[in-house]
């Protein structure tokens, strides 16, 4: 540090040597331009006197016009010597500014060039600063990392423990795996065995009571048999008496069927579409009302169709003690609260409270609400029987 200082004092002493030359240079530059000002303004005041002496002596104009041409010459010729002075001047003033520049430009250089040789030691000496902290981090890592392979040894050691036991375990797990997907697949073809020979309606059975059936495109089935000698035995599907269950559900519950076989219940219209898509089969509803008194109606053709045509109904050949009421809802498509396929502006199984192959809306409706809305028009005695009791029923049509 003491010898940047010294450095930058001598070349501070250097710079003010300097620039004392160039002062002292530019002040007898203008020393001796200041004296050609001077003779410059003692000839104007001679050439003022001459005209002067000119205007008051016309007369002597003649005799004097000689001298006053030469003078007149002189002038010009100190004119255009003073001219020529001030451009010399002029050149030598630019020179002294482009030496001064250039005496500037060279002495702040090599100040800079100092100021640089400065910052370049104490960014040296940062450097060695930073490179001691970056070695003692090395070496910091180098202990850490080693603590990790440490580590990491023994981890990886474990892993390959934990790994040589799975190996076993899935080798012998396999072997179980494979017996499982024999078990499985024997299962399977047990299970279709089983379901193909299940009935595939109620035709044998004696006793009243829930069996399962197979159905076609769909497995088994879960139903309640009739076995009533009226024509039977009989599916049940759809049975109401108490008013337990409520049937004002939505288009997926009327699919899938909902309640209970022992109690109320809707068999769905899936199960219904496929139990009747390729077998011909009959219809028999029992109904009684508030009266307790018994009527019965009978299809011979009953038929469902699929959800893309919305389930609708085809129904023939009506026969029983109720006159028919439903032969006039055939072809109409199943309506619930959120899918309405009625023919009326109004959605009918909102009003009524149900779902059903409602038309405008309906001379036959044994979903609506119990028991207000679960009605048959009787067409014999032209009035609306009011049922608290009801069981739809299908089975084959052997006929």
């Amino acid at each position: 540090m003491h010898l940047v200082q010294k450095q930058n004092q001598r070349i501070e002493e250097r710079c003010i040597e300097l620039i004392s030359n160039v002062t002292d240079d530019v002040k007898s530059y203008t020393a001796l331009l200041e004296n050609l000002h001077d003779d410059l303004s003692n000839l104007w005041k001679r050439v003022v006197k001459v005209d002067f002496n000119a205007a008051q002596s016309q007369a002597a104009l003649d005799v004097l016009e000689r001298d006053w041409i030469e003078d007149r010459k002189s002038i010009n010729n100190l004119q255009n010597g003073s001219n020529a002075i001030l451009v010399q001047l002029n050149e030598h003033s630019k020179r002294l500014l482009a030496l001064e520049m250039q005496t500037t430009n060279l002495t702040l250089q090599r100040c800079q060039n100092d100021g640089e040789t400065y910052k370049s030691h104490l960014q040296i000496q940062n450097m060695e600063l930073r490179l001691n902290q970056i070695d003692n981090r090395i070496d910091e890592s180098l202990k850490l990392y080693e603590n990790h392979r440490k580590s990491n040894e023994n981890i990886l050691r474990s892993y390959r423990d934990a790994l040589a036991s799975i190996a076993r375990r899935t080798h012998n797990m396999s072997g179980e795996i494979s017996s499982l997907s024999n078990t499985q697949i024997g299962l399977r073809l047990d299970i279709n065995k089983f379901v193909k020979q299940l009935p595939k309606d109620c035709a044998k059975e004696t006793t009243n009571g829930i069996i399962l059936i197979e159905v076609p495109l769909m497995g088994p089935l879960e139903v309640f048999c009739d076995t009533t000698p009226d024509g039977g035995p009989w599916i049940t599907v759809q049975k109401r008496f108490n008013g337990s269950e409520s049937f004002f559900r939505d288009w997926s519950e009327y699919r899938n069927g909902f309640g209970d076989l022992n109690a109320e219940f809707w068999i769905g219209n899936n199960p219904l579409h496929l139990l009747t898509r390729k077998r011909r089969m009959k219809l028999h509803i029992d109904m009684w009302d508030i009266q307790e008194r018994y009527f019965y109606a009978e299809y011979q053709t009953f038929l469902i169709r699929s959800e893309l045509d919305q389930y609708a109904i085809e129904i023939s050949n009506h026969s029983g003690n109720a006159s028919d009421a439903l032969t006039s809802h055939f072809g109409m498509g199943f309506s619930t609260f959120d899918k309405d396929n009625d023919a009326s502006s109004a959605n009918c199984a909102v009003h009524h409270t149900g779902g059903w192959w409602y038309q405008h809306c309906h001379r036959a409706d044994l979903n609506g609400r119990y028991s207000l809305g679960m009605t048959w028009y009787d067409e014999y005695n032209q009035e609306w029987l009011q049922l608290v009791r009801v069981e739809m029923k299908i089975a084959p049509n052997e006929s």
